[in-house]
């Protein structure tokens, strides 16, 4: 049981951390996207960081489906 909980706690950690690197993501998309003179390269760049930031949060979404009720999580 304790170990359940740790393994828990270490993949709402994981979740959270991807949560912050696909908002950091986001923010930088929409720094592109109110820069008029943004480059195909940058918004390239910008998109494809938050499509990896996306992937990332839904394989930890994925891992919490298969531990405890995540609803409130998954909302997050």
């Amino acid at each position: 049981m304790v170990k359940s909980q740790v393994q828990l706690r270490s993949t709402i950690m994981q979740f959270i951390m991807r949560k912050q690197q696909i908002n950091a993501a986001k923010t930088e998309a929409q720094q592109v996207i109110n820069n008029d003179r943004a480059t195909p390269q940058q918004v390239n760049a910008a998109l494809s960081k938050v499509q990896a930031a996306q992937t990332k949060i839904n394989e930890a979404k994925a891992l919490l489906q298969n531990k405890e009720d995540n609803s409130q999580l998954v909302n997050i």
